[in-house]
């Protein structure tokens, strides 16, 4: 336990004993000889390895417990919980809470859905197309009956693709995998950063990316998500551009 000790101490003042030539003073005879050990037994090889830093800096003396009183005397006396006391931390306001998880939510969808149940049949489509008009995300409106899921269903091609790791979930391995060549492309790739060579913040490139990946074609359906999930793509800001007058101009 003596041994335990000296290394915690030694960890603990690394700061201010690096580099330094200093004494330390112990009641036990084990501890005085713990840098020179030929054969210890585990726990002393790895605590001599702990401090094998120090060899050259450090010179361990021995002195007897009753001599050594003082510093017992001043490792009990308890220090005031203020300022005064170096190793007093107060406790904070508001403590720091890590992100355990990030959850991406269509909070659009999620609205819709809301005003879908609170109104009459009548006023939730007024109001929808008043919002969506307004939001301008979509051109035009489809009904909500099962025989235009039925015609896209029919229609979309389904392929079966191999895993990346056949001997887990392929379709969730593939999903993260597609995923982190995404996230890396789009923090990482030269055209989404700026003249410094820093990427834009993620509040800003997580809403752009998930955009990008609902209005991609996939491989396995020959579709986007957001037609397979709403049956049209989002209305883009370039779609509002008059053609004929983007191709005049040079």
């Amino acid at each position: 336990m003596e041994c335990l000790c000296l290394v915690w101490a030694l960890e603990k003042l690394n700061y201010f004993l690096e580099g330094c030539v200093f004494e330390g003073i112990t009641d036990c005879t084990t501890v005085k000889s713990l840098l020179n050990m030929t054969t210890p037994n585990r726990h002393m090889l790895r605590w001599q390895i702990a401090i094998q830093e120090y060899r050259g800096n450090i010179t361990i003396f021995h002195k007897d417990g009753n001599i050594h009183k003082n510093s017992d005397g001043l490792r009990r006396w308890p220090l005031p919980k203020n300022i005064d006391n170096p190793a007093y931390l107060p406790e904070e306001a508001s403590p720091k809470i890590p992100i355990e998880g990030i959850s991406v939510t269509d909070l659009i969808t999620t609205f819709f859905e809301e005003v879908r149940s609170s109104y009459t049949q009548d006023k939730h489509c007024s109001i929808l197309c008043q919002l969506l008009t307004k939001d301008c995300k979509y051109n035009s409106l489809i009904n909500a009956s099962d025989e235009i899921w039925k015609k896209l269903y029919y229609e979309g091609r389904f392929y079966l693709l191999d895993a990346y790791h056949p001997q887990t979930d392929g379709l969730a391995e593939r999903m993260i995998q597609t995923l982190e060549d995404m996230v890396r492309v789009s923090a990482y790739g030269l055209e989404f950063k700026d003249c410094d060579g820093f990427t834009h913040d993620w509040g800003t490139l997580l809403p752009a990316l998930e955009l990008a990946y609902k209005i991609s074609i996939h491989a396995s359906t020959n579709q986007t998500p957001a037609i397979l999930e709403k049956g049209c793509n989002p209305k883009l800001p370039q779609n509002s551009l008059r053609k004929d007058l983007v191709e005049n101009i040079p």
